[in-house]
């Protein structure tokens, strides 16, 4: 065996595994797809370890890829496979893939499962599933196949649960699942309050104002840091205050890093200018499971003069709806 280091492609198993006898370190590289196949052979070969590169950064982004595509990561995440593409034909690989979770229930073969994982996850160092590419993401894939979530959710986590997906991908299909809900009902309550949403809306959060008209639930197209998955405004019939309500939704037992900074300042800062400063309230809003265990955080007030820390109110409400995608239950 000689003493080198070698960087290679799997296109071919067989010569794979004699250049590799051959190294005392081998590093293989393989984007998804084809040689993906030939990559799981090598790992079957002594002591290997399956790493995954980190999506990019926006400053990485837009340094290779240019302003544009920065502007396409609130769809696509930091995946420069897609973000590289026209925004049409990144949108048409995103939906060939969501087309593929139809076919869960008959098993996927390998080259389906990670044409899945890079066109629809970010993926951890170990190549398990963290997220979606972005919220966006997730509501094509509800909307896509939201009867077979809603009715056929133990067999779908099951199949997850196969693939080792189960854990992860649960959380990430209630989001989409409460926001449709209220979307469906045009309506969300809070505290025995019913609210009327009478219209939604895709919005991205970053160097433009965020919208803040009253009465439209607006869906971040990408995440704010876990700050809120969603907002809207409302004000009481006949004038008055205000109110602007952050809606996080979450299938945790507690939910942290909630901070007014940024996203939450931007969107608190819009409705201020819309509405006049002192005509605004902040409410803070968790949406759980049905006979969730929740233990709600306070908001972060970490280097916010005193002066400029808004009084939030905090509310926790419960899906008007099951939500069970345990297979063991």
């Amino acid at each position: 065996m000689s003493n080198c280091l070698g960087l290679l492609e799997p296109t071919d198993a067989d010569k794979s595994r004699q250049a590799t006898r051959e190294m005392s370190l081998s590093i293989w590289t393989a984007s998804p797809g084809a040689a993906d196949a030939n990559l799981k052979e090598m790992l079957k070969m002594g002591k290997t370890e399956q790493l995954v590169l980190p999506e990019w950064s926006g400053d990485e982004v837009n340094a290779v890829l240019g302003k544009k595509a920065v502007a396409a990561m609130e769809k696509f995440g930091g995946i420069p496979r897609l973000l590289e593409l026209a925004e049409e034909k990144a949108c048409v690989k995103v939906m060939e893939a969501v087309n593929v979770i139809g076919g869960v229930f008959s098993g996927l073969r390998l080259e389906e499962k990670s044409r899945l994982a890079h066109r629809l996850l970010l993926l951890d160092g170990a190549a398990r599933p963290r997220e979606f590419l972005s919220p966006w993401v997730a509501r094509q894939i509800f909307k896509q196949h939201a009867d077979t979530i809603r009715n056929k959710s133990k067999e779908l986590a099951t199949t997850l649960n196969q693939l080792g997906w189960a854990g992860t991908m649960v959380g990430m299909f209630f989001e989409p699942m409460f926001h449709d809900h209220v979307i469906t009902k045009k309506s969300i309550t809070i505290d025995k309050t019913t609210y009327a949403i009478k219209a939604h809306q895709s919005v991205t959060i970053g160097h433009s104002k965020p919208p803040a008209e009253l009465d439209t639930l607006y869906l971040p197209a990408s995440r704010v840091n876990d700050t809120f998955d969603s907002y809207f405004l409302h004000c009481a019939t006949g004038g008055g205050k205000v109110r602007l309500i952050l809606v996080q939704v979450t299938i945790g037992a507690t939910h942290t890093g909630v901070s007014f900074k940024g996203a939450v300042k931007k969107v608190y800062d819009a409705a201020r200018d819309k509405w006049k400063a002192s005509n605004v309230e902040l409410w803070m809003v968790y949406a759980v499971p049905k006979g969730s265990a929740f233990d709600r955080k306070d908001m972060s007030m970490k280097n916010v003069k005193k002066a400029d820390q808004p009084k939030i109110s905090y509310k926790t409400i419960e899906a008007p709806f099951d939500f069970q995608l345990d297979p063991s239950k």
